[in-house]
């Protein structure tokens, strides 16, 4: 391996007017042969594998997916080199990075910027820097000293950072990018832990648990009507309910985009919970896609 490696523990370069430097495409190192370069692809759609698992977003258990079905991941380019640091464009100590890849990646995402309600990040995808971290949840309130499933930790005073994956005793498991140049699930005592920020969990706080239809509060009704459109409608607040109907075992692609095959279950849909039926996902409809099964 050649080249200047990053010191684990530096901060991330500064730009002139002394912000953070967030991802920069022209900086990122290119993907090898035979890997697909992730740069500048922050889409408003999540990864297919999480996609696939039918994971509602902006939920701990959609956030921890991200990085479980990474697991193992090293770096496979160069120091500090990997799918994370080719998404934020920045060759650097990546485990700050890994965590906001998995909130952006676990639905956490508006327009290309990460989105975390009540919690103003340093940079819009989030954070490079560990110690950003810890300032930026204590000023929205958010940081303590108890673990949940979903939050984000720190340890030796704001040089590591990872997920909390599962919460036993006085212990968590976690998930955590550049432990030993890897993505690992490791146990560490919550005593030797700095804190524990909460994220704005759709679900509350921790893993959803349920089928999807138990009767959890839904998030906001995105303020628009859902429905065909010439072009197709597209964007997250489609994704969202789409996957929510995915969770609730409709058929239904989620991929953000409301074609004929998402109108057609909009309208199964209203038919079932005895609404007006018209293809539209409007406040009602949207609410009901978060209510028990009848």
């Amino acid at each position: 391996m050649s080249g200047t490696t990053t010191p684990r523990n530096a901060p991330p370069e500064l730009t002139a007017d002394g912000r953070r430097l967030g991802r920069d495409p022209a900086r990122a190192t290119p993907a090898p042969e035979g890997l697909e370069d992730d740069t500048g692809r922050v889409g408003r759609t999540p990864p297919a594998d999480v996609a696939a698992r039918r994971l509602a977003p902006r939920t701990a258990e959609a956030v921890l997916a991200v990085l479980e079905l990474r697991l193992g991941m090293g770096e496979e380019c160069g120091v500090n080199c990997n799918e994370i640091t080719r998404w934020w464009g920045l060759d650097a100590a990546w485990c700050a990075m890994a965590v906001s890849f998995a909130l952006v990646h676990g639905g956490f995402e508006d327009g290309g910027r990460i989105d975390l309600p009540g919690v103003v990040t340093t940079t819009t995808l989030g954070w490079s820097w560990v110690p950003d971290i810890i300032d930026d949840f204590s000023r929205a309130g958010r940081w303590d000293g108890s673990p949940r499933p979903g939050d984000v930790f720190t340890i030796r005073e704001g040089s590591h950072t990872g997920l909390v994956r599962e919460v036993g005793g006085d212990t968590i498991t976690t998930l955590e990018g550049n432990w030993d140049d890897s993505l690992v699930s490791i146990e560490r005592a919550i005593a030797d832990c700095d804190g524990f920020g909460h994220p704005p969990y759709a679900d509350g706080d921790g893993r959803g648990g349920g089928d999807g239809g138990g009767g959890e509060a839904p998030p906001p009704w995105p303020g628009r009507y859902l429905h065909l459109t010439t072009p197709i409608m597209q964007d997250h607040d489609v994704w969202t309910w789409q996957a929510q109907m995915a969770v609730r075992g409709w058929a239904i692609g989620v991929d953000g985009w409301f074609g004929p095959e998402s109108d057609g279950v909009c309208r199964a849909f209203q038919e079932d919970q005895g609404l007006g039926v018209d293809g539209w996902v409007g406040p009602d409809t949207w609410a009901a896609a978060w209510r028990p099964r009848r």
